[in-house]
């Protein structure tokens, strides 16, 4: 009698255990299942999408910092150069041509400045003149007689300024066009060195 009841109690224990480990093993199948429909709730984004997205903005940088490289190149590129006070260096960027105007545009920088430095000239004292024929000619002006050129101040006439430093810092002047015949320029800045021989780009 007491080998079938000891025989009934461990079959009851053995029954039980089966019952909970099939209990555990279907709750972890559930957790699984939930674990695996959480980590994909949509195809919002995948990972190849992602990848589209970086391979799409490393061709962008690249595109861009090739066009930065091709603005950077052009301006480099000084047609002319001049010694200014301060050792000051002064670079002839461009003589370009539009109907009637003449734009000169120039950059100023000092080496290795430990301080700013400025530089300030009458815009009236500033000019080119054609080399074929001698003749000056200066810096165009406006109905209120007003001077074209960029930056400037008023103290008492118009005068040509900058703070000039290690970093560069640009200018620019019109003038009236110079004769059709014309092919070469010198330009006169005050306290500058004049660049003699400036060909001119129609």
């Amino acid at each position: 009698m007491m080998n079938q009841k000891f025989f009934i109690i461990a079959f009851l224990n053995l029954w039980f255990v089966l019952v909970l480990s099939n209990q555990s093993i279907v709750v972890a199948g559930d957790s699984k299942s939930t674990e695996i429909v959480a980590s994909q709730p949509s195809s919002i984004i995948t990972k190849e999408d992602t990848k589209s997205v970086d391979n799409a903005i490393t061709v962008s940088k690249k595109q861009t910092d090739n066009i930065i490289a091709h603005q950077e190149g052009q301006a480099s590129e000084a047609i002319a150069t001049q010694l200014g006070p301060h050792r000051m260096v002064v670079e002839l960027l461009s003589t370009k041509v539009t109907g009637q105007i003449l734009t000169v545009t120039l950059r100023f920088h000092i080496p290795d400045a430990g301080a700013l430095k400025p530089f300030g000239q009458p815009i009236n004292q500033v000019n080119y003149i054609e080399d074929d024929t001698g003749k000056q000619v200066g810096v165009l002006q406006n109905e209120q007689g007003e001077y074209l050129a960029s930056p400037k101040v008023r103290v008492g006439m118009e005068r040509l300024q900058l703070v000039v430093g290690s970093e560069p810092s640009l200018a620019w002047i019109k003038f009236p066009v110079p004769s059709p015949e014309t092919q070469t320029i010198s330009i006169n800045i005050p306290g500058v060195f004049p660049f003699d021989g400036v060909s001119i780009k129609r």
